[in-house]
Order: structure tokens, then sequence, then C-alpha cells
């Protein structure tokens, strides 16, 4: 049996799942890329870049919960005055974008959010 371009088109799938199959597979290729940076990891250690890729599967309808995720797993890594910046840190700009655009008043919160969160982070990261 030949597989065609063509039957590709008949395959409709809606946009709402196109963007959540897009999520998901962002989400997974961030923790394995993750996971394979580091050489230890500890069940505790598992859990943040976990809940950091949820909260990059769900930033689109879970905006706020993406945000907070994200925010979790990021403080979690970084409390550990050892720890690097990993690529999943990548998933609180992408929850905070999603939350501007999302909401009237999101850009307000989470410029506030980013400017909170900014001088915790400036030493540890200019180092």
């Amino acid at each position: 049996m030949v597989f065609h371009v063509a039957d590709l088109r008949r395959l409709r799938v809606p946009s709402v799942w196109r963007w959540a199959l897009l999520d998901a597979v962002v989400a997974v290729v961030l923790l394995v890329v993750t996971i394979e940076q580091q050489e230890a990891a500890s069940p505790v250690w598992l859990l943040l870049p976990l809940l950091m890729a949820v909260a990059v599967a769900i930033r689109r309808w879970r905006t706020v919960t993406a945000v907070v995720l994200a925010c979790l797993g990021a403080v979690g890594h970084h409390a550990d005055p050892t720890a690097h910046p990993i690529l999943l840190d990548l998933a609180v700009p992408l929850a905070l974008y999603t939350l501007a655009s999302a909401h009237p008043g999101g850009a307000r919160r989470s410029s506030s959010a980013g400017c909170l969160s900014r001088p915790a982070c400036s030493p540890r990261c200019s180092s």
C-alpha cells in the first residue's frame, strides 16, 4: 500500500488539537533534553522539570495554572545553589507570554511578576 500526501489532507485535524499536539511535542522535547543534560537525577529533581513540562503543555488552556507550575518548577530548581540554567527554564517566559497575550490584564500582572523574579535570579545568572 502506497501512502500519498493527499491522504494527509483528508485527515482534517481541528486547529485546537494541532496546537495541543505542538505544545505536547515541545514539552516532551524540552523534558528529554533537560533530563539528558543532567548527570545525577534524584526523584525530587525529576519532579521539577516535569512540573515545567506540564506547564508548557497546558499553557494555552490554563494560563494561570501554567505560570504557577512553571514558576514552582524554576524556583525549586534554582533553590539549589549549585544549579545551572537548564533548557526547560524557558517554560517560565513561555507561560508568562501566553498569560500576557491571553488576558486583557495579564500583561500588567506578568510584567510585574517578571520584574519581581528578575532580582532574585540576577546574581546567580550573571556569575
